[in-house]
């Protein structure tokens, strides 16, 4: 009857391993693993069965590497998100950037011409 717990424990803890795709859910699941594979550890210590308990201690601490190694993959994924939304924040700042570059040029086009209008215009107004 151990051996079933074991089995089916394990498998709820692999599978929900699969189903959790948050880094929350992530570290869910390595508290919810380290506490399950110590209750059964307890557990059979506590029954005499030594062997079965370091067995479910090594299986547990596999599971937990397995998680953890899901977490760092989600944590990479996630970096490398901030890596593209950096470069693409600093595209659009530098295309932002030579819009008002542009801009200010036209503006300045357009001071002199608005200084060359006006010096025409008093000198008509004056004739």
């Amino acid at each position: 009857m151990g051996k079933v717990q074991e089995e089916i424990a394990t498998r709820i803890s692999l599978d929900s391993v699969q189903a959790v795709g948050s880094l929350k859910g992530l570290k869910d699941a390595i508290k919810a693993t380290n506490n399950e594979w110590k209750a059964q550890e307890i557990a059979l210590k506590n029954s005499g069965d030594y062997l079965g308990a370091a067995k479910v201690k090594y299986e547990g601490l596999s599971n937990v590497i397995k998680i953890q190694k899901q977490s760092i993959a989600e944590l990479e994924t996630r970096q490398r998100g901030l890596i593209n939304v950096n470069e693409e924040t600093a595209r659009t700042f530098e295309k932002y950037n030579a819009e008002i570059t542009k801009t200010r040029q036209e503006m300045s086009s357009l001071d002199t011409s608005v200084s060359s209008s006006k010096q025409k215009y008093d000198e008509l107004e004056k004739n």
